[in-house]
């Protein structure tokens, strides 16, 4: 049985990989499975978790491989890191054009365009970087890589100030101050405006329930919140 069951467990483990991918599947099987050694318990579990989740449609329109396809900024963490506050200022009209979409659209597929802009935009930056203050910012991105496992800037102050002024007289970007993008600004944009949202539909909540005057003693063992924190 035993066998039996495993082998239905192992046919379960691929339709999971082919529904949710590689990761979520294993995700499942690491969290889900080791609290049921039963065969049958294990079938349940995926068939909850794995065939039945079906979020999309057959006529839901997936956006194809070439629509999605895009150079990426293929740089590591700590040059994202070195370079985070001056792509911002650099690429600050593009990110609130694609941020402004995603709020009003309140769907993805219709940004695609916006979203490569900002990826776009992403790689000339950091083409020009490398282009006239390569060696100041190679320092400054070793130096939040090593000097911190945070990467916090607090002990790289020196070498940003050195990158910071090599960026204003090469590039013309002066480093923004702070809370320069947490500021409210309008944005102006050449994009139609959705109109306005649809509205929510309001359910009524049918649940029976106790009464607020209903007596409710003390538990018997104790609260059970220290159990699950």
């Amino acid at each position: 049985m035993e066998g039996e069951g495993s082998s239905w467990v192992s046919t379960l483990y691929s339709h999971c990989v082919t529904k949710l991918g590689m990761s979520m599947a294993m995700y499942t099987a690491g969290w889900f499975i080791p609290f049921s050694p039963h065969p049958k318990e294990r079938l349940f579990i995926y068939h909850k978790l794995c065939l039945q989740t079906m979020p999309f449609s057959e006529s839901f329109y997936l956006p194809t491989n070439e629509e999605l396809t895009v150079p990426e900024i293929n740089v590591s963490t700590p040059t994202l890191k070195a370079g985070a506050i001056h792509f911002g200022k650099y690429c600050d009209e593009q990110c609130k054009e694609f941020m402004l979409c995603r709020k009003e659209e309140n769907d993805p597929r219709k940004c695609l365009k916006e979203g490569k802009d900002v990826t776009a935009c992403g790689i000339q930056f950091f083409q020009k970087v490398k282009q006239h203050c390569k060696d100041e910012f190679e320092r400054y991105a070793d130096c939040l890589e090593w000097n911190s496992p945070s990467m916090h800037v607090q002990y790289c102050r020196k070498t940003q100030a050195v990158l910071d002024k090599c960026m204003l007289e090469k590039l013309n970007i002066e480093r923004p101050y702070m809370g320069y993008f947490s500021e409210i600004r309008v944005h102006k944009t050449d994009r139609p405006h959705p109109g306005p949202p649809l509205p929510r539909k309001e359910y009524v909540d049918d649940r029976p329930s106790l009464p607020p005057d209903y007596p409710i003693e003390d538990a018997k063992y104790g609260s059970a919140f220290f159990i699950f924190n």
